[in-house]
């Protein structure tokens, strides 16, 4: 019920401040809309299938940083530095995980609201885009990547655009100790060299890449133990039942991972929007990670770190389309709705697909009901799919 409620206001705030353009309280209301995220995952117990894992980890890290080294045990030596690093500094105040994982959501959902404040006017539906698009994985599941993410749209966003390279690779080293994902930052630069190639071959390249590894992926992701956070990034990714090749599976992804971006970048090339230009072109690294994905199912979880672009993306095609002249407020209004609900729909079928090896539980389990620490009740059926 409260994620319900969280989209309901979220949906309620992009109509008054973004399409009706309503202005009074807009960055109060902002504000306001954080902070519940923030709380949301701040005061959240055990709602999250790796957040038990990290509550786990947690109680083996130091409270004293430079203990790392001397202190590094079977529970710890699989993890990045950087991350233990951020932990261990934090629990020099409280051994308690409440404390480590509001910071955490203070830190990711700061960050991110603060980017799409600078690269959108229509804030309030890149923030209703994020909370089902992103916000569960980044503050529920993957904790690691999702700081690298925002390391990277803090400042490797900026110092590509200002072709500060020296800058950009230590941020991406950075990223990288707290997520070995973060490899792929070092060859974004060479992705966007992609984006002088045509729309049609961008179109023809990514088919016949994602053709291939659909058939090729399925077998390697047999051959993978995956985390219980990137098994399901897995499953949203293909779609595919008991990951056994489903030819309804691989048509979905394709349309979701690589033709809509397709299409978005056909748009926006043809069209002007209000946002940087220069973020144009992640759109086509989007595409051909989604599409190299298929081949190297590693992979997948790196195309999170330009999500939140191509979430700026998408709200400004809305909003281009919503606003051309001629057209009545009513049939305004239609399209606007239609297109949100089809782009929510698209991003969140698979929160009820059914969980492998189990007695039918869905995905979202994970994250409903939805518990927090002044009650600190647990979820059984949850519970039971969890490691810790």
């Amino acid at each position: 019920m409260e994620y319900v409620l969280l989209l309901l206001l979220f949906l309620i705030l992009a109509i008054a401040y973004d399409f009706l353009n309503i202005r009074i309280g807009k960055l109060l209301m902002y504000i306001f809309s954080c902070l519940i995220l923030i709380l949301l995952a701040g005061l959240r117990y055990r709602v999250g299938g790796d957040t038990s894992n990290y509550m786990h980890m947690y109680q083996y890290i130091p409270s004293n940083p430079i203990e790392l080294l001397d202190n590094i045990n079977s529970e710890l030596d699989k993890r990045e530095i950087g991350w233990l690093i951020f932990s261990s500094i934090i629990k020099i105040f409280s051994d308690e995980f409440l404390l480590f994982q509001m910071i955490h959501s203070i830190v990711v959902n700061t960050i991110l609201f603060i980017f799409f404040a600078k690269n959108t006017t229509y804030r309030f539906t890149a923030i209703f885009f994020y909370t089902f698009i992103l916000y569960p994985f980044f503050n529920f599941e993957i904790l690691r990547q999702s700081l690298s993410v925002c390391l990277f749209v803090l400042f490797g966003l900026k110092y590509i655009e200002k072709r500060k390279w020296i800058k950009y690779y230590l941020t991406a080293v950075v990223c990288l100790t707290f997520h070995i994902s973060s490899v792929v930052l070092f060859l974004i630069p060479l992705f966007l060299g992609l984006r002088k190639i045509s729309n049609i071959k961008i179109m023809l390249l990514s088919t016949l890449i994602y053709a291939s590894g659909s058939i090729l992926g399925v077998y390697l992701i047999s051959m993978i133990n995956f985390s219980n956070a990137e098994a399901l990034i897995v499953h949203k990714f293909f779609n595919y039942q008991e990951y056994q090749l489903s030819v309804i599976g691989v048509l979905t992804t394709y349309v979701i991972n690589i033709f809509l971006p397709y299409l978005c970048l056909i748009f926006l090339r043809r069209n002007s929007i209000h946002t940087k230009k220069s973020l144009v072109d992640y759109l086509v690294v989007y595409i051909f990670i989604s599409s190299i994905s298929s081949v190297f199912p590693m992979l997948i979880r790196t195309v999170y770190f330009v999500t939140p672009v191509y979430i700026i993306l998408l709200v400004e095609i809305i909003y281009s389309i919503v606003r051309r002249p001629g057209l009545f407020l009513l049939t305004r209004f239609f399209l606007y709705f239609k297109m949100l609900t089809i782009i929510f729909l698209l991003n969140s079928y698979f929160w009820f697909v059914k969980i492998e090896d189990t007695n039918g539980e869905i995905w979202l389990l994970r994250w409903v009901p939805y518990y927090s620490v002044f009650s600190m009740k647990v979820s059984p059926e949850r519970e039971s799919l969890l490691n810790h």
